[in-house]
């Protein structure tokens, strides 16, 4: 087996992700009115918008825990962002104030 020499980043990506994912599976609500969610959610999309290099990215993608969670934590994901474009398409048609 071939040990991987993490950068500072990849360590830092690999925790934020393995963080999110603890907290998407302990919170009930994933919506926008949840801060907790807002909080982790910003945090971990700011992380991973950043531009990495594909072999650095294939890295990370291939990492044991980062492969033993990603389907659970994709399904977790798409939860939340339904319910984040849900509760924006309502404030934009006016059927729900902010707050």
């Amino acid at each position: 087996m071939k040990t991987i020499k993490w950068s500072r980043n990849q360590e830092k990506i690999i925790h934020t992700y393995k963080d999110t994912y603890k907290i998407l599976l302990e919170e009930d609500d994933l919506s926008p009115n949840n801060e907790i969610i807002n909080r982790v959610l910003t945090e971990l999309v700011s992380m991973i918008s950043k531009p990495l290099e594909e072999p650095v990215a294939e890295e990370i993608l291939n990492h044991d825990e980062i492969r033993s969670i990603r389907e659970t934590m994709l399904e977790k994901l798409t939860i939340a962002e339904t319910l984040m474009e849900n509760h924006y398409a309502k404030l934009f048609v006016g059927c729900e104030l902010p707050g």
